[in-house]
């Protein structure tokens, strides 16, 4: 289980100004990949199920994808899926009933399909089907392991689906003006989403990059804190492993991951 409320709970729940603190995790980076004579050198989405990192490399312009399976215990790689088509892979959600994790494809350079989702097969990292849902802007996923819940989420909602990917329920959303959402987790307690900021020299030249977490009620989706995660790159998913929180961004060369361990603190 990942729930750790007991951890983080007070503080939310303070109404107190809240930060972070980061420190990266140099042995869980995953560098750009080969297949054939396609470069993978992005990391998009990910997800965690307790004992394994799923990272996921995809193409520029979204038409590979290899998913990178890591043991969080000895940090080594154990496994690399077959290049599959996953479009953006932009976020990941672990489902433990039937060890099946389900990935939104996002867009692609040819087509945004955002009402996509695949269910990839968590042990032999194989496809297993393609779900076309309700045209809903499905940016970012995560499962809710008390309710046995997806939750998506895009821009201005949230929407809970059960396990068969029916829609249960939508819910609205904020975000922060100008910062695009990125992946979002969920302890059973709170949903978790980051946003990113990027700020630009007219040539080009990135003069900053910023990250907050929303924090919203998982059952009523009201929001209960917006606090700054302190990694100067760009979010890309999260996930949680023994009760912490960890961040996972492309370096700055863009040519694989950077991955942080963060806590909240008080300011």
């Amino acid at each position: 289980m990942k729930n750790f409320k007991n951890v983080n709970t007070e503080l939310i729940k303070s109404g107190a100004p809240l930060t972070t603190v980061a420190e990266q995790v140099k042995e869980l980076t995953v560098d750009r990949l080969t297949v054939g004579e396609y470069e993978l050198p992005w990391v998009q989405g990910g997800v965690c199920d307790g004992k394994y990192l799923y990272q996921f490399i995809v193409s520029r312009d979204s038409k590979h994808c290899v998913i990178v399976k890591q043991d969080m215990a000895t940090l080594q790689v154990v496994a690399k899926s077959e290049d599959m088509m996953l479009g953006h892979a932009n976020d990941g959600a672990y489902n433990p009933n039937n060890n099946t994790i389900a990935i939104p494809h996002c867009c692609d350079l040819d087509s945004p399909s955002y009402n996509i989702i695949y269910l990839v097969d968590a042990e032999k990292l194989t496809l297993i089907k393609k779900l076309e849902l309700p045209k809903y802007d499905l940016f970012a996923i995560t499962y809710n392991e008390n309710t046995r819940q997806y939750i998506t989420a895009s821009e201005e909602e949230m929407h809970y689906w059960d396990e068969d990917f029916n829609l249960l329920d939508t819910k609205p959303i904020l975000i922060t003006p100008g910062w695009p959402s990125q992946g979002i987790e969920c302890d059973g307690e709170y949903v978790y989403r980051l946003e990113f900021f990027l700020n630009k020299k007219p040539s080009g030249e990135i003069i900053e990059m910023k990250n907050n977490m929303h924090v919203n009620d998982v059952t009523t989706g009201e929001e209960v804190a917006l606090i700054p995660v302190n990694v100067p790159l760009e979010s890309e998913h999260m996930f949680i492993y023994n009760g912490e929180f960890y961040v996972v961004c492309n370096n700055r060369r863009w040519t694989g991951s950077d991955i942080f361990r963060f806590k909240i603190i008080s300011e």
